[in-house]
């Protein structure tokens, strides 16, 4: 949690003593069909680590914002970590959207990564680059 000290162990044990109950186990279990399905919250959260283990810059970078996107529900954010930059382009809407980025204004080479609710994988032919709905492509 943002803002608070401790590790909240003590604070969670003093909780159950109030209310009787153990927190030994998970609320929950992880059946194979979680890690089997690709649209699931698990493998999302999955593909997000992996994602921010592959590209250092979506955490320790600077951030900056594109503003010119002829696409309202698309969004670039450019994040920069010592030398190293990357755009992260995210669909906000429910269905999938087309964008043209040239690459030399925008100054990338390749697709890094993607990550969406669906599962469907983002694709990037030549310079137009379709992400699937609520989608996020790493671009560097």
């Amino acid at each position: 949690m943002i803002a608070m000290t401790g590790n909240g162990k003590q604070e969670m044990r003093e909780m159950d003593k109030k209310e009787g109950t153990k927190r030994n186990s998970a609320p929950y279990e992880l059946s194979e069909q979680q890690f089997e399905d690709e649209s699931s919250v698990l493998n999302y959260y999955r593909n997000l680590l992996r994602l921010r283990e592959e590209n250092p810059e979506i955490v320790k970078g600077v951030v900056s914002c594109m503003k010119d996107i002829a696409d309202q529900h698309v969004s670039i954010m450019i994040k920069t970590w010592h030398n190293s930059r990357i755009l992260i382009v995210m669909n906000g809407s429910a269905q999938k959207r087309r964008v043209v980025l040239p690459k030399k204004d925008y100054g990338y080479e390749r697709m890094k990564g993607t990550l969406s609710t669906s599962g469907e994988e983002a694709v990037l032919e030549d310079e137009m680059l379709t992400i699937p709905e609520y989608g996020i492509v790493v671009l560097k």
